[in-house]
C-alpha cells in the first residue's frame, strides 16, 4: 500500500507519533524485520517552527512495530552515533509544525498479483444454518442436588447438528440448553405435557446465565421469558414456540413448575433451528468490473476501408471510452496491463465472402482467439470474438481480419451517410477487467 500525505499540527497531546492504516488492513508481519523499529517503510520531512527534533530537525523514517501491525510509527535516530530508532514523542511537535510523508507498507493478504476483490476485508454472505431434534423425556428433576432442577427435558435420543453456531448441552446435570457462540437467529419449538391434569405452566427462557434451583414461577425469569403456555389435561401436549435473536453467550432453555413431566416419546419433543445473523453486513467487498471500449470511429460519410484478401491484416482502433487506466491505445494496437480480462470484439464486413477476425498478441507474435466465420456476399455481416485472457505482463494486442474476396471502399464496413452530425463506427472491442 502506497501512502502519501501532509498535515499541520494543532495542539499536540501526550502520545507517541504514528498514523493508522485504513480500517480492515494490517501489515504483513512476515515481511517485516524481527527486531522492533528496524523497518524502513518510508520517510517524513519535519518542518518545525521551533527547535525541531534530533538530527537538525529535518525529519526521520517511518517504521513498523511488530507489536502493533495497524499503525505506522514516526521515528528518528536516538543518538548521533548509533543506528537505533526511537518513536517521535509528542513534545517534539508544536502547534503550526508540519510533516510531509511517503511510505510503502506490506499488507497482509496481498501479493505481487494484486487483486482488489480479495484484498478487501472478506464478508460472509448467505445463511449458515444448523438444526437439531431431541425427544423422549426421562424422569426429570431426579437429581435436585445438582442445582439445575428446573429444566425438565432429558432426552434419550438426539439428532443434533447444532455445534458450529453454538453448543447444545443435554444431560442429567444441566438438562437441555443451547448457548450461542456468536450472533444468531434461533427458532425453538417445544411440545410438553405433565403426568397429572391441572393448571401447570411452562416457559422458554433466553438469558445469559443458566441459574439454579428455580421453577417457572421464579422471579429470576421476569423479563427473560420469550414464550409461555399452560397445560390442563394429563398427557396432553402443549406447544411452545419462539424465534429470537441471540448474542454470543446467551442461553435458551425450557422451564416448568412441575416435577412430573410426561415421559411419552410423542409428547416430549424439542426442535431447534439456528441461523447466523447477517443483519447490518458491510457490503464493501462487492466491486464492479472496470470496463473499457475501443472503437474505430470515422466521419459520417467515410467507409470502413478496403478489405484485401490473401492474409490476416490489421483493423483500425482509434478511439477509447470508459475506464482506461488499464488500457493504452496506439492505433491500431492496444496494451493491457497484468490482470484477467473478458474481451469481446465486433468486426463488420461487406461483400467479402468468407470473412473472419482474430485477437492477435503483437508482443509475443501469436494468435489468441478467433471469431466465427461469416458469409458476407453480396451483403454484410459481423464477426464476433469472445475470450477470457489472463495477462501476466504488459502485452500489446490488435484486431486482425482475413477475407476470401477483396472488397474496396466499404469492405470493412458501410458509412453512416445520412446525418452530418453523426459518426460511422466500425470495429469495436469491449474489455472488462475481471481482476
Amino acid at each position: 500500500m502506497e501512502i502519501r500525505g501532509y498535515f499541520t499540527a494543532q495542539s499536540p497531546q501526550s502520545y507517541n507519533g504514528y498514523f493508522g492504516l485504513p480500517s480492515g488492513y494490517s501489515m504483513d508481519a512476515g515481511r517485516l524485520n524481527s527486531t522492533t523499529l528496524r523497518d524502513n517503510l518510508g520517510a517524513f520531512v519535519f518542518n518545525s517552527t521551533g527547535a525541531g527534533i534530533y538530527n537538525d530537525g529535518s525529519g526521520g523514517i517511518l517504521t513498523a512495530n511488530l507489536n502493533d501491525l495497524v499503525n505506522v510509527m514516526f521515528t528518528y535516530r536516538s543518538s548521533s552515533s548509533g543506528t537505533d530508532m526511537a518513536i517521535m514523542a509528542a513534545n517534539t511537535v508544536g502547534s503550526g509544525d508540519s510533516i510531509s510523508l511517503q511510505a510503502k507498507v506490506p499488507i497482509a493478504g496481498w501479493n505481487s498479483t494484486f487483486n482488489p476483490v480479495l484484498s478487501m476485508p472478506l464478508v460472509e454472505i448467505g445463511g449458515n444454518m444448523e438444526s437439531g431434534l431431541w425427544y423422549g423425556a426421562s424422569a426429570n428433576n431426579a437429581n435436585g442436588s445438582s442445582g439445575y432442577t428446573y429444566r425438565p427435558f432429558y432426552s434419550n435420543v438426539s439428532y443434533n447438528t447444532v455445534s458450529n453456531l453454538g453448543t447444545v448441552t443435554n444431560n442429567d446435570v444441566s438438562a437441555w440448553n443451547f448457548q450461542a457462540n456468536q450472533k444468531v437467529k434461533a427458532t425453538i419449538n417445544w411440545t410438553w405435557s405433565q403426568t397429572s391434569s391441572g393448571q401447570y405452566s411452562a416457559s422458554i427462557i433466553k438469558k445469559n446465565t443458566l441459574g439454579s434451583n428455580v421453577t417457572d414461577g421464579s422471579s429470576d425469569w421476569t423479563g427473560y421469558k420469550i414464550a409461555k403456555a399452560n397445560s390442563h389435561a394429563a398427557q396432553t401436549p402443549v406447544e411452545i414456540s419462539a424465534t429470537v435473536l441471540m448474542e454470543a453467550g446467551d442461553y435458551l432453555f425450557p422451564v416448568t413448575n412441575v416435577t412430573d413431566s410426561d415421559t411419552g416419546t410423542d409428547r416430549s419433543v424439542i426442535s431447534l433451528t439456528v441461523e447466523k445473523d447477517f443483519s447490518n453486513t458491510n457490503m464493501a467487498h462487492i466491486i464492479k468490473p472496470a470496463v473499457c471500449i475501443l472503437k474505430d470511429v470515422k466521419a459520417y460519410n467515410a467507409d470502413g476501408g478496403n478489405a484485401t484478401d490473401g492474409a490476416f491484416r490489421t483493423r483500425d482502433l482509434n478511439t477509447i471510452e470508459g475506464e482506461s487506466w488499464f488500457v493504452t491505445l496506439s492505433d491500431p494496437n492496444f496494451t493491457l496491463e497484468p490482470g484477467m480480462y473478458k474481451i469481446e470484439a465486433r468486426v463488420p464486413f461487406v461483400g467479402t465472402s468468407y470473412s473472419s477476425a482474430r485477437l492477435y498478441d503483437v508482443t509475443n507474435s501469436a494468435a489468441v482467439n478467433y471469431s466465427n466465420t461469416s458469409w458476407t456476399f453480396p451483403g454484410g455481416s459481423l464477426c464476433i470474438i469472445d475470450t477470457v485472457k489472463t495477462v501476466t505482463s504488459s502485452t500489446q494486442y490488435r484486431i486482425e481480419y482475413r477475407v476470401s474476396v477483396s472488397s474496396s471502399g466499404n469492405g470493412l464496413g458501410v458509412q453512416q451517410n445520412t446525418d452530418s452530425t453523426a459518426k460511422s463506427v466500425y470495429t469495436q472491442v469491449v474489455i472488462e477487467k475481471l481482476k
